[in-house]
């Protein structure tokens, strides 16, 4: 074979390997395109003359809280309505939202948090430090988290009342409540990220490269985010592993999480907000002109709130999503009127020792600490089941829009004691030898 001959060969066998590396490529391209191209646009755009800081979209997917830089309070309608405005002293740095746009609660630079109801009234403020950073609250209400400057994580209730306080060694930047109050996550100004339960006990703690600029948690508690100074967005989960970390153009400076963590929402200040997968592939991402701060998103992620330092607050959604996730609606009354909601309370139930198996109206719904949420409204028998303790029984009475809290001292099952063994063991010896003596005497 000459020497051109031989060229030519190693080129043809070249083709079949640039063919495979092009088509890899090409795939790759189309990936990215069509991970761009998801269904998701612009519902609508609210315009303020200001910075939007924090924006939280309710548990029901049904309300849009947000807040500015000065200290405006706007609840919005998911079509974009706004309902009301509301002015607090300083800037907003975090705004929450609960089910069905009941509770409106906000933290702002001036240390105070402030909690509204449905219809813009102020129902308590309080003040946790110099500034409060973040602020979450609980799907029904009930509890209410604060993020301080002076290191320290504040754990309220509907009123106000203080639950527990915690203390982290440097600024807590954020802070993020589970649906049902039983998990809470925070993070802090010298690169830590911790995970709490409803008795404050921590449930572990990771050190990162970088600050941690925002968390977020799954409404289920089961995966966290967090959103770093180091460009990078991390996916831990339940027990603080690390699922996978993906580095995003910009610092990020909010994060949230959706249901299982199928969709991790991303805002940073190159002005871009992003949709991160379960695998943490970008989905979609949308330009807004200025910083994106801390971002909202629906449960299931049909519904993605964006506040910018543009003055913008703009709410995409995905038609692919259907959201909220609704029972099918009860007939309507004879008379045509509709048919009202049962009124609902909560329960919080500790116990020593902690995780005993607790049923509600013989019905188990987990262990302790637990916080039961929704419970109608009237009496209901509560009771706590453990290895090696005795039963605890109770009936406890459910108020409309208060948390009954309860704490369990369960006793010790008894057990026979050593030198009630020994006594046993005496008595039977005594016995035997009565009766060998009289069986000795009869063969006399």
């Amino acid at each position: 074979m000459t020497t051109q001959n031989a060229r030519i060969c190693r080129n043809c066998a070249a083709w079949p390997l640039l063919l495979i590396l092009g088509c890899a490529v090409l795939s790759a391209f189309c990936g990215i395109v069509a991970a761009e191209e998801q269904e998701y646009t612009a519902l609508w755009q609210y315009a303020a003359s200001t910075n939007f800081k924090a924006a939280d979209v309710s548990p029901d997917a049904s309300f849009v809280a947000a807040g500015t830089h000065d200290g405006t309070i706007t609840l919005f309608s998911i079509d974009g309505q706004a309902l009301w405005n509301r002015e607090i002293a300083g800037a907003v740095r975090g705004v929450a939202v609960s089910e069905n746009g009941t509770l409106i609660v906000a933290g702002s630079d001036d240390g105070t948090i402030s909690l509204f109801d449905a219809n813009g009234t102020e129902l308590w403020r309080r003040t946790i430090g110099k500034e409060a950073f973040d602020v979450s609250i609980s799907a029904d209400g009930s509890i209410i988290g604060g993020a301080s400057d002076d290191g320290t994580i504040h754990l309220m209730d509907e009123h106000g009342e203080e639950v527990w306080t915690k203390r982290m060694q440097g600024s807590v930047n954020s802070i993020a409540i589970s649906d049902d109050g039983s998990f809470i996550a925070a993070s802090s100004e010298d690169f830590l990220a911790a995970l709490y339960n409803a008795a404050g006990t921590r449930i572990w703690q990771v050190r990162t490269a970088a600050k941690v600029n925002d968390v977020g948690i799954s409404p289920e508690g089961d995966y966290v985010a967090l959103g770093a100074a180091d460009r990078t967005v991390r996916l831990l989960d339940e027990n603080g592993e690390e699922i996978w970390v993906r580095p995003v153009e910009g610092r990020v400076q909010g994060i949230a999480v959706a249901r299982n963590a199928d969709l991790i929402a991303v805002g940073a200040d190159n002005a871009y907000a992003y949709l991160l997968d379960r695998k943490g592939t970008t989905v979609f991402s949308a330009f807004t002109e200025g910083n994106v701060n801390r971002v909202g998103l629906s449960p299931l992620g049909k519904y993605l709130a964006v506040p910018s330092d543009a003055g913008t607050l703009t709410v995409f959604a995905s038609s692919a999503i259907t959201e909220p996730l609704l029972p099918a609606a009860p007939e309507p009354a004879p008379s045509g009127q509709p048919t009202a909601p049962p009124a609902t309370g909560s329960i919080y139930l500790e116990s020593v020792p902690s995780g005993a198996q607790v049923m509600l109206d013989d019905e188990a719904r987990g262990v302790t600490p637990l916080m039961l949420g929704n419970v109608t409204v009237g009496s209901h028998s509560l009771s706590l089941e453990t290895d090696g303790f005795a039963g605890w029984r109770t009936e406890v009475m459910v108020e409309e829009n208060r948390t009954i809290r309860l704490r369990a001292t369960l006793e010790e099952n008894p057990e026979p004691t050593q030198a009630a063994a020994g006594g046993f063991a005496v008595a039977g010896a005594l016995c035997g030898l009565l009766f060998l003596s009289g069986l000795r005497r009869r063969k006399e």
